[in-house]
């Protein structure tokens, strides 16, 4: 069995590729937020989301799919409030 120290160091490393990942996704966010103002779309898109949601309960191990839905859900809150803000000129702030 692994020692904790090194399990902790996976985790560590496996934390730091989802944060630049999700950096990745917040900045492909703010891109579809202009695209979305140009063809005159809502930041909101329910349908998008819903299956998104079910696309990621899909795609993880059985018995983790409340726990993929709960991280889809805070990841496209994260782009709603990200996509708002570049529409309210509100952005970083």
């Amino acid at each position: 069995m692994a020692e904790l120290g090194q399990l902790r160091e996976q985790i560590d490393a496996v934390d730091e590729e989802i944060f630049r990942l999700f950096a990745q996704r917040m900045s492909i966010s703010l891109q579809i937020a202009e695209a979305k103002r140009e063809m005159g779309k809502a930041v909101l898109d329910p349908a998008r989301e819903q299956e998104k949601i079910r696309s990621a309960r899909a795609r993880v191990p059985e018995g983790l799919e409340d726990e993929a839905q709960a991280l889809m859900e805070v990841l496209m809150a994260s782009s709603r409030r990200v996509q708002t803000e570049a529409a309210d000129g509100t952005e970083g702030r």
